[in-house]
């Protein structure tokens, strides 16, 4: 059938980016952006665990209860899974292939970066695998897609951060260095370019550690904070890019960055205080709310965004 919308989501076969597939769907029907039938991808590396999410979606019972599903209630949303992993190349291309070939070359309108890892341990291997995922894979994946979101300010690109990303951890030189890297999108007119120089902030952080200098560089001693600060400065880069792209034609898709909170999941080993749908609530609001309640297209764009509210970075 035709769908008037089509969102993504990646990690989203347990924890937050499930909780987000699930008010994604629970919210649409009542949003400003309901214009028609709405697709969600539920995208996840492992097959066995995607298929196992959308079942369990597809039997929710306050899903079913509140009669959004297309196949249980005649309601506007249809959920279908996808394989992705976002640190595989190959597997982006085949992810923008099926959406390309079911839905034309302009047809995503909301793409809810959630995937990521926080491994135990400190040490170049796990800086290596941590940045693979939460910077470069959520950037690759960005950047393979943008070109497909309808331009326009109620399409949303959301890279989920954290708190932990705050540049109150580093030392002021290199808090200065991350803030110029973002503003730099600014001078970009293509998004493709526009966070090479946040890029070139993680590799530092990656070769301090690999020579045992991050310390003295500035940087904390956690792959994860590092990895989210890198997601908030290019997601600020890309915005203002996209702004500059299409500061003479059509409106340009917003995309922001937000922090769910401390959320009770794998990921924090079960110790955070939020719930899952909790965390999702922020998220959610950036992929459906009118772009005034977000302040405004020309101020939303790039920003950082937690509880709701925008942030200071």
């Amino acid at each position: 059938m035709p769908y008037a919308r089509v969102a993504a989501v990646t990690g989203a076969n347990k924890g937050i980016g499930l909780a987000i597939v699930r008010n994604l769907a629970l919210t649409y029907p009542s949003s400003p952006l309901n214009t028609g039938p709405l697709l969600i991808y539920v995208t996840a590396r492992d097959k066995t665990r995607g298929e196992a999410a959308l079942s369990s979606l597809l039997t929710d019972p306050l899903l079913i209860r509140s009669n959004v599903l297309s196949a249980s209630g005649g309601g506007p949303v249809d959920i279908t899974y996808h394989p992705l992993d976002i640190s595989d190349r190959s597997s982006i291309q085949r992810f923008a292939s099926t959406l390309r070939s079911r839905h034309g070359d302009r047809g995503l309108d909301v793409l809810v970066n959630n995937a990521g890892v926080a491994l135990d341990g400190f040490d170049e291997r796990v800086v290596r695998a941590t940045l693979a995922v939460n910077y470069e894979g959520t950037l690759d994946l960005t950047l393979s897609l943008l070109s497909m979101v309808k331009p326009a300010p109620s399409s949303r690109v959301i890279n989920l951060a954290s708190m932990m990303g705050a540049l109150d951890r580093y030392s002021a030189p290199l808090q200065r260095r991350f803030r110029e890297a973002a503003e730099a999108g600014a001078r970009e007119d293509t998004p493709a370019t526009a966070a090479a120089d946040t890029t070139v902030i993680m590799h530092a952080f990656e070769e301090g550690v690999r020579m045992s200098t991050h310390a003295a560089l500035g940087f904390p001693s956690s792959a994860y904070m590092v990895s989210k600060a890198g997601v908030i400065g290019a997601t600020r880069a890309l915005g203002l890019a996209l702004a500059n792209q299409h500061r003479d034609g059509d409106g340009a898709p917003l995309v922001v960055s937000c922090c769910p909170g401390y959320v009770d999941t794998d990921m924090t080993k079960h110790n955070g205080t939020r719930t899952p749908d909790e965390g999702a609530r922020t998220p959610v609001w950036l992929a459906l709310a009118d772009a005034r309640e977000l302040g405004g297209a020309e101020v939303a764009q790039g920003r950082y965004f937690k509880d709701e509210k925008l942030k200071e970075w």
